[in-house]
């Protein structure tokens, strides 16, 4: 080779080098300039766009890690996006793998929360969050991500895993005063255990002491933290969920629009979103829980308005929990006189079968037990009510065989338990006994009219 070819050579490599380095440092920019968006000002299409340019890239796994940990959430509120945004998590997750790298404990957290909004119950993400605890060595974010944990053991009825981790996470709080937050949400989770196991006096209790202590929080806080209302929001909507369970339907109703106030306030003077923006499915639950409410006291109208409000939310964020809560529920309404569709009553009990049992499978497949046996009771009513003897035998022995069946089975609650069980699962008999019990001697406890200010449902006063 002579000496001018080799410096035509040697010239080619270093422009390669050189143009290498440009797209470098403009592939970096480009990701660090996403990063420095807003959730409101961000387009997610323009991340994953970045991700798939990027994320074989070794260098830039920590910025791509970074942008699907700091936009997760706001991917959670579109069903399609969520699907997606799990799909770009594992193909990071394995380029780690590939590269024999640790990824940050962030990124399984993420790929936690959004294989937990598309399924209730699913291995993967209990491995996620697993792996995310052994990765986390601060001793606070380790308690938040076990208190996580315990939350999926709550939504798929693993109720023992779940005891234990919060008896665990109360004695670590307890030595450390700098851990309140994680106390008040601990004791939150507690009342929620207790709840679900129907000793609704230690669950109003627990979500006692865990508002008094965010109370306390929130005055020792020099601006209004979004988490701390959060939390805030969620023990006022549990709360709500023991009154009604206690057949107190005003308090119920109260707590529930004080819950969802919480979640409305804006977070900060120069952001002017909510928490109710950011999380539409806790709106969803809100309009769900209050509809329940208002059907309780035969206020019909007004609680189909807020199911279909519910139904509508839950829809465009995908909580797949709550659309087969609130088709399971409207099922009640199929033949009443806010559904005009069905009128003879073969055929408003086969719309109502139909429905339930799409919803039955539904909870099935989302691995969601309590939703399975909330279904598996109202098809028992319906049963009944229309003398479907057949049916009924099926239906019982699908009943006594459902896992969510033995958590009834506790000889300290099982009356209290089989009693909410038929009468808020069901809208049985005991349940209807007991509300004219109530309107006979304690009126006060019954709504007369819906008390939220929307000025729709008003209009059906």
């Amino acid at each position: 080779m002579n000496i001018k070819t080799k410096n035509q050579s040697i010239n080619r490599r270093e422009s390669l080098r050189n143009r290498l380095r440009r797209n470098d440092l403009e592939n970096d920019h480009h990701l660090n300039l996403l990063l420095e968006k807003s959730e409101d000002e961000i387009d997610l299409a323009n991340v994953i766009t970045a991700l798939k340019d990027n994320s074989k890239n070794i260098q830039y796994l920590p910025l791509c890690s970074q942008l699907l940990t700091k936009f997760t959430n706001k991917a959670l509120q579109i069903l399609e996006r969520t699907q997606e945004w799990s799909y770009e998590i594992k193909l990071i997750l394995k380029e780690y793998e590939i590269n024999y790298k640790n990824p940050p404990y962030s990124l399984y957290f993420a790929q936690f929360k959004c294989l937990t909004h598309l399924s209730v119950s699913d291995p993967e993400a209990e491995l996620s969050i697993n792996k995310a605890i052994a990765l986390e060595t601060d001793e606070s974010k380790q308690i938040d991500l076990k208190l996580e944990l315990a939350t999926y053991y709550e939504n798929s009825s693993q109720y023992q895993k779940m005891k234990k981790i919060l008896d665990q996470s109360e004695i670590l709080c307890k030595r450390n005063p700098n851990l309140d937050q994680q106390l008040a949400m601990t004791w939150l989770f507690l009342g929620h255990y207790y709840f679900y196991r129907f000793q609704f006096q230690e669950a109003r209790d627990y979500m006692n002491q865990a508002k008094n202590l965010l109370e306390i929080i929130c005055k020792q806080e020099k601006k209004e933290n979004i988490k701390i209302l959060g939390l805030f929001g969620n023990c006022l909507h549990y709360l709500g969920r023991v009154y009604f369970a206690q057949y107190d339907f005003v308090t119920a109703a109260q707590l529930y629009i004080k819950s969802q106030q919480m979640l409305e306030i804006e977070n900060f003077p120069t952001n002017k979103s909510t928490l109710a923006d950011s999380n539409p499915a806790a709106t969803g639950f809100y309009h769900l829980r209050l509809g329940q409410v208002l059907e309780a006291c035969q206020l019909i109208e007004s609680a189909d308005y807020h199911y279909q409000q519910s139904q509508k939310l839950f829809l465009e964020c995908g909580a797949a929990s709550g659309l087969m809560q609130v088709s399971l529920i409207r099922a009640n309404l199929i033949g009443s006189y806010v559904d005009n569709s069905t009128f003879n009553k073969k055929s408003i009990l086969e719309k109502q079968v139909e429905q339930i049992k799409n919803a039955a499978k539904d909870a099935q497949a989302i691995g969601y037990n309590r939703g399975y046996l909330e279904a598996l009771l109202r098809l028992l009513f319906l049963y009944l009510k229309y003398g479907k003897i057949l049916d009924l035998i099926k239906v019982c022995f699908a009943i006594v065989t459902a896992s969510e069946f033995y958590q009834l089975i506790n000889p300290n609650t099982f009356m209290s338990g089989f009693q909410l069980a038929i009468g808020l699962y069901g809208m049985g008999p005991y349940y209807i006994a007991k509300l004219y019990q109530k309107q006979k001697h304690k009126p006060r406890t019954i709504l007369k009219v819906c008390p939220c200010h929307d000025p729709e449902c008003r209009k059906l006063r």
